[in-house]
Order: C-alpha cells, then sequence, then structure tokens
C-alpha cells in the first residue's frame, strides 16, 4: 500500500490524504444526493424531476442535511409529490403535518409559502413540467436564470439542483461550487479529466461536498461546511420575536390558560429564571390562576390571582404554545405550566436568549426595563411621537428598533414601516422632511395594526400580510413588490436592513 500524503492548511492543521488513485475510485463511487432519496433520474421522468426540485428547495434552508432529508420524506409519505397534490394540500396541511413532524419548525412556515408559490408557477410558466422549462430554455444560462425566477430561489439551490441533472440534461451545466474546487484542488483531483455532463463527474462532485472519508475527523466540517450545500440563506442573522409575535401570544394565553388552575410546574432548564430559584417560581405558580394578560413591547405579562406577575420575554427563538397533553410538549420547552383541567402552556426557546420571572407590578417592570411607549399604544400619538424621537440624530431604521424609545418594533418590522413609507433605512430621523415624518407615523401604526389583524409575525405566517407587503419578499435575492426590483441588503448598526433601491433611494 503506497504511503500516505500529508498536507498542511493555512491555519496549520496537517490533513492526511489518501492516494491519489483511491481517492478518485472512492470519490467516482459516491453515491448521489438525489439516489439517497429514492429519486430516479435517469428515468428522466417529469416526476424525478420534480422530486428533486422540491429536495433542493428544502436543501436551501438553514438547517441541517438530516433534517430537509427527513422533511422530504414526509412529502413523499403524505403523497405530495408533484405540484397539483402540494397545491390541494394547502399551506395549513404543509406547516402541518408535513414540515414540523419530520423536525422542520423554525422555517417551517416561511418555506411552505415559496413552495407553494413555486408550484404554482410551475404550473403556469411549464405547465407543471420541469422538462418543459428545460426544452424552452436557449442554454445552460438560460436554465440557470429561469430557475432564479422561481420564489425563494438562489443561486446555491439551483446549484443543488442543477449538479445531479448533468448527465440527463444538456443544458444543465452548472460551475461546481468554489468550495468544492478548492477541495479538489487541494487534494491533487483533476476535475478536468471528467466530461462535466457525466454520471461520474456528478458522482465526483456529490463525493466533495460530503464529509471526506479521507479527511481528519476534527476538521471534515470544515472543508465540507454544511452550509455549501445549503447555501441558500435567505436570513443571515436570527431574528427576535416581534410586536406581532407577543401579541399572538398573548391571544394564546388568553384564550387558552386564563383562569385556570396550575396544577403542576415543570421548569427544564432553570437557566431562563436567571437568579430566580426553581422552587419559588414554582411555588408563586402552583395552585394559583393567570387572570390577565397585557403586553407592553416584546414582553408579556400576566396577572397571577394571588398578587403579582408572570413575565415573558421571547429573546431570539422564544415562543409560547398551548398543547393538549403534557406527553405532547414541543422541542425545546423550558417552562411548562400543567393545568388541573386540561392542557399545558409551553414557554420555548431554543437559543436560550430570553427569560421568564416573577414580579410584584407591572408597571414597575416596565420602568426597570425602561422601555418607551409600546408602540401601539393610544397615548403614542403623533405629538408623543415626534417628542420621542426628533431629538435623536441616528439613522431612522435604528431609532424605530430602539426599544427604550419606542417599544415592540424590531429588525423585520422596522424595514416593513420604511418600505411603506418609502424611506432609506439610512437616512438620519432628524433629516426627514415634515411630509415625510409624519408618514413615517402613520405607516408604523398602520403595518403593526395589520399584522396583529392577520396574525402575521416576523418570521412565521409573513404570507398573511397584504400584498405590496415587504416581509414575503424579504429574503437575499427577493424583489420589491411594488417596482420588481431586486432588494437591497445591508448592514445598519449591525442588523441587516432590506430596501428597494428604486422605491426608497437606497
Amino acid at each position: 500500500m503506497a504511503n500516505p500524503v500529508f498536507a498542511r492548511s493555512r491555519s496549520g492543521d496537517l490533513w492526511r490524504v489518501q492516494p491519489t488513485g483511491a481517492t478518485w475510485r472512492a470519490l467516482e463511487r459516491s453515491p448521489l444526493y438525489s439516489e439517497e432519496l429514492g429519486i430516479d433520474l435517469a428515468k428522466r421522468s417529469d416526476s424525478a424531476y420534480f422530486r428533486w426540485f422540491l429536495a433542493s428547495l428544502l436543501f436551501g434552508a438553514r438547517i441541517s442535511e438530516t433534517t430537509a432529508k427527513n422533511t422530504y420524506r414526509s412529502f413523499v409519505r403524505h403523497g405530495l409529490t408533484n405540484p397539483q397534490k402540494i397545491l390541494k394540500a394547502g399551506w395549513d396541511f404543509l406547516v402541518y403535518p408535513v414540515m414540523r413532524e419530520r423536525g422542520y419548525v423554525r422555517y417551517d412556515g416561511r418555506k411552505s409559502t415559496p413552495v407553494l408559490r413555486d408550484c404554482e408557477m410551475l404550473i403556469a410558466d411549464y405547465g407543471g413540467r420541469l422538462s418543459r422549462l428545460h426544452d424552452v430554455a436557449t442554454d445552460a444560462r438560460d436554465v440557470e436564470e429561469r430557475l432564479l425566477a422561481f420564489y425563494g430561489v438562489g443561486p446555491v439551490t439551483t446549484n443543488i439542483f442543477l449538479r445531479e441533472l448533468r448527465p440527463f440534461w444538456t443544458k444543465a451545466d452548472r460551475d461546481p461550487l468554489p468550495a468544492v474546487e478548492r477541495l479538489a484542488k487541494r487534494l491533487s483531483i483533476n476535475l478536468n479529466r471528467y466530461s462535466r455532463n457525466s454520471l461520474v463527474f456528478a458522482r465526483v462532485e456529490a463525493g466533495l461536498i460530503r464529509r471526506p472519508p479521507f479527511a481528519s475527523p476534527a476538521k471534515r466540517a470544515g472543508l465540507t461546511r454544511k452550509a455549501t450545500l445549503h447555501a441558500d440563506h435567505r436570513r443571515t442573522d436570527p431574528e427576535m420575536p416581534e410586536l406581532p409575535d407577543v401579541e399572538g401570544f398573548k391571544r394564546v394565553l388568553a384564550k387558552n390558560a386564563l383562569r385556570k388552575t396550575i396544577d403542576q410546574v415543570v421548569v427544564s432548564d432553570a437557566r431562563i429564571l436567571g437568579k430566580l430559584p426553581v422552587g419559588t417560581f414554582a411555588s408563586r405558580l402552583k395552585g394559583a390562576k393567570l387572570i390577565a394578560v397585557r403586553r407592553h413591547g416584546k414582553h408579556l405579562m400576566a396577572n397571577i390571582d394571588r398578587g403579582g406577575w408572570l413575565t415573558l420575554h421571547f429573546g431570539m427563538t422564544g415562543a409560547l404554545q398551548f398543547v393538549g397533553k403534557p406527553d405532547c410538549e414541543p422541542p425545546f420547552t423550558r417552562v411548562r405550566l400543567d393545568f388541573a383541567d386540561d392542557g399545558s402552556l409551553a414557554y420555548t426557546n431554543k437559543r436560550m436568549i430570553g427569560r421568564v420571572g416573577l414580579v410584584e407590578d407591572a408597571a414597575d417592570f416596565i420602568a426597570s426595563e425602561k422601555l418607551g411607549l409600546d408602540a401601539l399604544d393610544r397615548r403614542l400619538d403623533f405629538d408623543a411621537f415626534s417628542t420621542a424621537v426628533l431629538s435623536l440624530k441616528r439613522d431612522v431604521k435604528s431609532v424605530l428598533m430602539e426599544q427604550e424609545v419606542i417599544a415592540g418594533i424590531g429588525n423585520i418590522y422596522s424595514d416593513e414601516i420604511l418600505f411603506q413609507a418609502r424611506i432609506n433605512p439610512a437616512e438620519r430621523i432628524d433629516k426627514l422632511s415634515p411630509n415625510q415624518f409624519k408618514h413615517l407615523f402613520v405607516e408604523m401604526r398602520r403595518v403593526l395594526k395589520t399584522a396583529v389583524a392577520r396574525g402575521a409575525g416576523s418570521e412565521q405566517f409573513v404570507e398573511r400580510m397584504p400584498k405590496g407587503s415587504l416581509l414575503p419578499e424579504r429574503d437575499k435575492g427577493g424583489r420589491c413588490p411594488r417596482c420588481r426590483s431586486v432588494l437591497k441588503v445591508f448592514k445598519i448598526g449591525g442588523r441587516t436592513a432590506y430596501c428597494c433601491p428604486q422605491c426608497q433611494g437606497c
């Protein structure tokens, strides 16, 4: 057996590489991702093409490869393997059970919308046949452009879809991912020895994308990086639940938990309580009832019949859910209140950036948090709004998001408000014209009231917003719902802003 070859990366890590011949042979036998899912692209059927397109859409979100595969199999199990059946199933069925039962939770609502819209577009433009898309395209570049025209499809999702179609579509000639080319070069693998439209090239590419068996285990993920497969990541920043989300949680609590006796208090992770002892928290709530609920900004507070308030802040990934049985506890439940009559109230928070607590007085709590007036508070009229913000010499987006000035608006709804007001997010608020400033106030109230009335959130249920809203398009590569210009994406104060360069002048 030949001696192994060692190479050192830029960071100084030592890599063990098998002899070149063995490396080639192993890669040439690599299974395609479509084959792992039971999709036989060699049949050259529209059924197989659509199933692979669906899988590519799922792979395009910021989730694990395993979750994407399991969710695809959930579509198959429910018989949703063509665009007509998916459209007939509808949005609610896609969210639950199809998406959620296999762990596709954080992006279930956001991914269901583009899947449905892409099915509609595929039927309208190509009679539901992806082979038709290929046939009418003039060349490989046109195939890519037509795929990119689908909602939520970016360059890497296009790459995922086309790279395994190389042997079967004459116009599928997507360049390999840069990470694949870099890895091949590092391993002294000459990709030019293969025809790009051959099945063996597709297998070699799939093998390079996977965790290579010839790399050190500690660094395999660093070479392949799941992001190279699933890299059409729309929002790079995790988004905090905002006023409309928390208003939705308020309704969940009001509908399912008020005036019910709390029979048991379960704290799964004491860190969510901060310095509050678990025993103190549980003893204050066990046997008590929640008799009223109020929201201020992004905070939720429930009045306890014995006195005091339960406080809930949802951080980056928090939510509040009512479940019929304790054994149906949602993933990442940190606190659960079981009621004597029926059901449980579950506070979930994947990333633990949030908190649950007890306070004696709601007004004192709001003051201690240094929160400004709630963005939908009746006291926040135009004069109060002017007084609160006009002395600030900062960009308008950051001012809207400043909780000490106005409570409740975050990164996503600030973009929607500014889009509707046709204002550049980077414009200083004290430099706005009187008409712009008045329009900003009006749109702030209108957008938030509309979102609350329609049950839209910051990441979930954005498709419930009315036509002409930015939120359903607020993705990398998204387009202005007015003029169809590609949205501009840039950083302001460390947060990602989306705006239309034509309508907002950004």
